[in-house]
């Protein structure tokens, strides 16, 4: 199960298309453990199917990696449109 931690879209200035940063975290429910990883994942409208995606073990390693981005892509001149939390759901 994925639950979507913190979301942020950004749009270049010309309209040319947007990058939608995501802090996510992965839980494997079917382990017998308690497993959960951290995700930061970066997807790119300008290059259709690129995603790219980093796994943090702690919450506070990847908030910094997502701080992190979001800083770039601001400093960049990108446009930041409302952060939003999407919530929990499968992936198959």
């Amino acid at each position: 199960m994925l639950a979507c931690l913190r979301s942020a879209q950004f749009t270049y200035p010309d309209d040319g298309g947007s990058i939608l940063v995501e802090l996510r975290r992965h839980h494997d429910t079917s382990a017998l453990c308690d497993n959960k990883e951290f995700l930061v994942s970066r997807r790119m409208t300008r290059l259709p199917g690129v995603m790219i995606t980093r796994s943090f073990g702690t919450y506070a390693e990847a908030v910094r990696h997502w701080d992190l981005h979001v800083a770039v892509l601001t400093d960049q001149g990108l446009v930041r449109r409302d952060a939003k939390i999407i919530g929990f759901h499968e992936e198959g």
